[in-house]
């Protein structure tokens, strides 16, 4: 399962991954969301003073927590959709839906 975090800068490594876009002070941005950090880029970050980042990491879920968010997504998508009968497009629908959810950290 991936994970968002906001670290500062002196917590990054290289070979992290950019989850947000980064930008100056002046609202450019530095690097886009899905870049590799590396250790050029904590130097380049350094000096435009960015203090901290937002990235994406794997972390490895248990088997009892994935199988009771995957409880409660159902749940709540069936709640949802509890009077949206039986047809062939609201069961599209759903199963978009279902699938959204299951796959939002």
């Amino acid at each position: 399962m991936k994970q968002r975090a906001t670290l500062p800068l002196s917590e990054l490594a290289a070979g992290m991954q950019i989850a947000a876009p980064v930008t100056d002070a002046g609202g450019h941005v530095l690097l886009p969301e899905g870049a590799s950090i590396s250790d050029a880029i904590l130097g380049s970050l350094a000096r435009h003073e960015v203090a901290e980042v937002c990235v994406e990491f794997e972390v490895a879920e248990d088997p009892a927590q994935r199988a009771a968010r995957e409880a409660a997504a159902t749940a709540s998508v069936a709640a949802l959709f509890r009077h949206a009968g039986e047809g062939v497009a609201t069961r599209a629908l759903h199963d978009a839906v279902l699938a959204f959810w299951l796959t939002a950290p």
